[in-house]
């Protein structure tokens, strides 16, 4: 017996336990164009008269309509939350540019789902199913100097997410790159020019199974000359830094959709 097309029904999808107004609605959505289907499926059981011989098979027609619920949405338990300090280190500074440090590793991942860090790469892989989108913010503050050249004097600190598709080459992720904008430094007897700078940045990005995401910092001078100088970074609790929080980068990732 010929039964009710199956692409006019479907199993009801409800929402999950956690989602956004954009769900929401998408939800409403799915209800009405499950009512008009199951609407539809009835109306042509009332008019098959032609073809079908009796209520018994009629009621047999209806009740052969899909039913059940589907949770709708993306998989919630999928972020990634780490800090890493960077109070260490020396970095050779090339004048009028950006010069990009060693990339971190060994990130301290304080919360951690469907994301799982290349102990080798700093690069933080994405284990979950399917393609996906999803925010991305960082933020750096950096005790710091600088010595071996005048023009190490107006020297700002830069950072960038970088996405390497699986199996492709790492590329910058368009609107993450972001320079600090104040410059705090004082001028030593022995020409070195120490700062304490800020600054933070965030993009959304889509990524599939097994992309990586990365950040990446550095240091930006804006003299048009040929030369380099040496950034060396501080520790907050040595001769010479500034006291405080620990100095580092943080980097933080969520579902795209819950961060309104």
């Amino acid at each position: 017996m010929a039964g009710v097309p199956r692409a006019w029904v479907r199993p009801l999808q409800v929402p999950g336990r956690d989602y956004s107004s954009n769900e929401e609605m998408r939800f409403r959505r799915e209800l009405e164009d499950y009512l008009l289907s199951v609407s539809a499926g009835i109306e042509q059981a009332k008019t098959r008269s032609d073809s079908i011989s009796s209520e018994a098979t009629k009621r047999s027609l209806l009740a052969s309509l899909p039913t059940g619920q589907t949770e709708i949405g993306y998989e919630v338990s999928s972020y990634y939350s780490a800090s890493k300090t960077l109070e260490s280190g020396a970095t050779t500074v090339d004048t009028n540019g950006v010069t990009w440090a060693t990339k971190p590793t060994t990130w301290t991942a304080n919360l951690s789902s469907l994301w799982a860090e290349d102990g080798t790469t700093g690069d933080i892989e994405y284990t979950g199913t399917g393609a996906r989108k999803f925010y991305v913010s960082w933020g750096l503050t950096l005790d710091y100097y600088t010595t071996g050249s005048v023009y190490g004097q107006l020297t700002t600190i830069t950072g960038k997410i970088e996405k390497t598709p699986d199996g492709g080459a790492a590329a910058d992720v368009a609107g993450s790159i972001r320079e600090s904008g104040g410059r705090l430094q004082y001028l030593t007897a022995f020409g070195a020019y120490f700062f304490l700078s800020n600054v933070s940045g965030s993009a959304i990005v889509s990524v599939a199974t097994g992309d990586k995401l990365s950040f990446r910092y550095g240091f930006a001078n804006p003299y048009n000359v040929t030369t380099t100088f040496t950034a060396t970074l501080v520790a907050s609790t040595t001769s010479g830094g500034y006291a405080g929080t620990t100095k580092g980068a943080t980097f933080n990732i969520i579902p795209a959709e819950f961060a309104e």
